[in-house]
């Protein structure tokens, strides 16, 4: 692609570009061109695809380029970019999952449910892009140094539980809401959620001894992992699913209640889907937009299940951007641009 080439024109270590905006900008269009010029219906996808890898090449141009491209450009370059993302995400989705569906009931919803689907790509997408903005997401970096963050939680389990303050259920946690180092690693559980990390947030609960925390962590791999659910789902399959409906019910409760810390009953919204509760708490629109996004996908499996879901979420589309749209401390028009806080 031309763009690669104008990039590869850098004069290393002088201190200049021999490539221009204007060259970029030139070399970008073409490429665009090029590629529309082969859209048809039975390569539509791969079309997407290659758009997104040109916009991702010109995205990294322009950082390179710094103070020399205007904003605006940069604005709308990043905003392309991370439509397309959303985009290549659904191609990707009905090509893993499109195979699977006769076999796995999370396959089926999104190869044949057109509303879920798009439910269900907005949600991945919120968690793909997690790691461009700061906020909810923001301490799921600090996982990286998890030995150091490991030591913490053994050291105050350790110190308290002979002191008959902490135990294997959720109660015995009021006693640590006062403890800064465990209302930190619990906040990097929420983080690490917030990014779709749900593996590397079981691990750190486990390192929490707080055992009770890992199985409602599982409980989002049914959103993942298309091999847990069995398409045709007979009614005796479908209720080995209550204690789904248990736990939803028991972080429901939990998040009411004031006597547990704030990240805890930030764990749980984010397990529950309680966008009510995070809504608040967010401070930029991707994390607004996650809230909704979480709670519809939850919402939905839940109905497909059978279970009665105990919040209410707007479950499509249209009702997703209709209730951010009564936000009133951003515009929709701003929801395609990189967030900042």
């Amino acid at each position: 692609m031309r763009i690669t080439k104008q990039q590869q024109r850098r004069r290393p270590n002088s201190g200049t570009d021999e490539c221009s905006f204007v060259e970029l900008d030139k070399a970008v269009c073409e490429d665009l061109h090029s590629v529309l010029s082969l859209l048809n219906e039975e390569n539509e996808g791969d079309i997407w695809i290659n758009l997104e890898r040109i916009f991702h090449d010109y995205c990294n141009a322009l950082e390179y380029l710094g103070s020399s491209v205007p904003v605006d450009e940069i604005r709308h370059a990043f905003g392309a970019h991370r439509c397309l993302a959303a985009l290549v995400t659904e191609v990707n989705l009905l090509q893993d999952y499109g195979a699977d569906k006769g076999d796995s009931f999370l396959a089926s919803m999104i190869a044949e449910d057109h509303d879920f689907r798009l439910v269900y790509v907005l949600w991945r997408w919120c968690l793909n892009s997690a790691s461009e903005s700061k906020g909810f997401g923001e301490l799921a970096f600090q996982f990286s140094d998890i030995r150091e963050l490991s030591e913490l939680p053994r050291t105050y389990v350790n110190r308290t539980v002979n002191g008959k303050k902490v135990g294997p259920d959720p109660d015995s946690m009021l006693s640590a809401s006062e403890d800064a180092n465990f209302e930190k690693i619990i906040r990097v559980v929420f983080s690490l959620l917030r990014c779709g990390r749900f593996e590397d947030a079981m691990n750190l609960s486990g390192n929490m001894n707080v055992p009770w925390l890992t199985p409602l962590i599982r409980s989002q791999q049914l959103l993942i992992d298309s091999s847990l659910i069995g398409a045709n789902l007979t009614n005796h399959e479908r209720a080995r699913f209550h204690f789904r409906k248990l736990f939803f019910n028991t972080m429901v409760k939990a998040i009411s209640e004031t006597e547990y810390s704030m990240g805890i009953r930030m764990v749980f919204a984010a397990l529950a889907g309680d966008w009510q509760f995070l809504l608040p708490l967010a401070v930029n629109v991707d994390d607004r937009l996650w809230c909704y996004a979480n709670a519809a996908v939850q919402a939905r499996l839940n109905a497909a299940l059978g279970i009665e879901h105990p919040i209410f979420a707007p479950t499509t589309i249209e009702g997703i951007f209709e209730a951010i749209a009564t936000v009133n401390s951003f515009k929709t028009s701003t929801l395609p641009l990189r967030a900042n806080p």
